[in-house]
């Protein structure tokens, strides 16, 4: 956007010198122009997103992955106690797990003292991959 705007300067400055048209209003016309081919670009990512949708194209979530950050705490069945202080996450409600996977993310929760550790291993997940983690877990 930098080089944008400087751009726009040197431009301004040669056509000033032999134009009746004012710094101000040609500067007021290159911003015009940037913010209209700004807007046309995120219009064009909306209607790529939206067709992609339409299309019913989904981005499959590996959830067996996911949990591989998991096992070490809570087993590879999910039933093992975390550090002997939580309870069994195997076929737990997917709500449930949704909703504590979610607070844990943000950083509000803080049962059994699992609070940092847990915002740790969720933080960089998508509300897709807890979503799809959440249904595995369950299913466990």
């Amino acid at each position: 956007m930098k080089k944008i705007l400087v751009t726009s300067l040197m431009v301004i400055s040669i056509l000033s010198a032999d134009s009746n048209i004012t710094i101000i209003e040609k500067a007021s016309n290159i911003v015009d122009d940037i913010g209209e081919k700004s807007s046309n670009i995120i219009e064009s990512i909306k209607d790529t997103t939206t067709k992609l949708l339409d299309d019913n194209k989904t981005i499959e979530i590996d959830a067996m992955s996911l949990y591989n950050k998991c096992k070490g705490c809570h087993g590879s069945d999910g039933k093992i106690k975390a550090l002997n202080k939580s309870p069994i996450i195997a076929s737990q409600n997917v709500d449930d797990i949704i909703s504590k996977l979610k607070a844990y993310k943000l950083g509000e929760l803080n049962n059994y003292g699992m609070g940092r550790l847990m915002t740790t291993q969720t933080e960089d997940l998508t509300i897709a991959q807890i979503e799809a983690l959440a249904k595995y877990i369950s299913k466990l």
